[in-house]
């Protein structure tokens, strides 16, 4: 890996106001965010110094100051780094023990807002009332055949594209995958549904409204009954398409089942349900939006274990 230089300090303390102090009004760094016990401070260049207090709840376990290191490509330096400094890491994770190339695994992402269509076309795409009537539903696709896509091409968020991504480079080392997709306006979809443009979205509605979606759309019954033709599942889910689902999972009706998710789900998915929780440090680290990590992580993590195996 090339190293490029350190972009990012963090420490904690139990001296926050005298390392606050010396760090402000003594070195000259700017204050970017505050908070008690938690504060960001910038070097002129751009690069970052974070102060963590005995009472901040951030990176609780930090017991020495931690450096982070710019490098010109992350996935690759992750790996080497893994496999040179901390071989095991990956294997202890729980990622590598689903990629067996004699398992099924279905992989369930989310849906994206950005479709495969000119935003500025002045079409009317479907909206929930629209997808949950059939006679309308037959009649705005009829009116959209020529914008119609399987959901693996009509999505084209940042998350989508590294989930399809790690699809991709799965199946051309053997793997046997197939990929759902959970749509808030059509449901449960297989990759290779052809579906309209709609708008309908979980991202910023009420949790009363996600629940009741979910209901309708008959989410759960339908993830248990695909997810049955498979030895393993693995959901890169946000939180409002988990709160569509229902929490937490009836682990006893789904296969052996891995979850990318935020730290404060962990608990809350389902007993046994094994978690590879994506927090402020793991998007720190891979350089994603909090929107797109879990996303990248998985694509991150495929490219680690076969590179571990020798496959790339």
């Amino acid at each position: 890996m090339k190293i490029k230089g350190i972009v990012w300090l963090g420490t904690r303390t139990s001296k926050f106001d005298e390392m606050q102090n010396l760090y402000h009004n003594i070195m000259g760094l700017d204050i970017a965010y505050q908070e008690p016990g938690f504060v960001v401070m910038d070097l002129p260049n751009g690069d970052r110094v974070e102060v963590f207090g005995e009472e901040s709840q951030y990176n609780m376990f930090f017991t020495h100051p931690v450096a982070g290191f710019l490098v010109d490509d992350i996935a690759s330096a992750r790996a080497e780094a893994t496999y040179c400094i901390i071989p095991h890491m990956v294997l202890n994770r729980s990622f590598s023990s689903f990629l067996d190339p004699s398992s099924r695994l279905l992989v369930v992402s989310a849906c994206s807002a950005k479709k495969c269509f000119d935003p500025r076309d002045t079409i009317a795409q479907l909206s929930a009332r629209d997808l949950d009537d059939p006679m309308s539903r037959e009649n705005g696709e009829k009116r959209l055949k020529g914008y119609c896509l399987s959901a693996a091409q009509m999505y084209t968020g940042d998350g989508h594209k590294f989930v399809r991504q790690a699809i991709v480079l799965l199946r051309e080392h053997g793997f046997k995958l197939s990929h759902s997709i959970l749509s808030a306006g059509y449901g449960l979809l297989n990759e290779k549904d052809v579906i309209a443009p709609y708008n309908v979205t979980f991202a910023g509605a009420p949790k009363s409204w996600i629940r009741n979606r979910g209901q309708k759309l008959d989410l759960l019954q339908k993830l248990i009954n695909v997810a049955g033709a498979y030895d393993r599942v693995i959901l890169i889910l946000g939180r409002e398409y988990f709160e569509a689902l229902g929490l937490p999972l009836p682990t006893e009706s789904l296969p052996r089942t891995l979850a990318y998710t935020a730290p404060s789900l962990a608990n809350r998915i389902g007993q046994g349900v094994e978690v590879i929780s994506v927090g402020q440090i793991e998007r720190r680290a891979i350089g994603a939006y909090s929107l797109s990590a879990k996303e990248k992580l998985f694509l991150i993590d495929a490219q680690q274990v076969l590179q571990l195996k020798g496959n790339l």
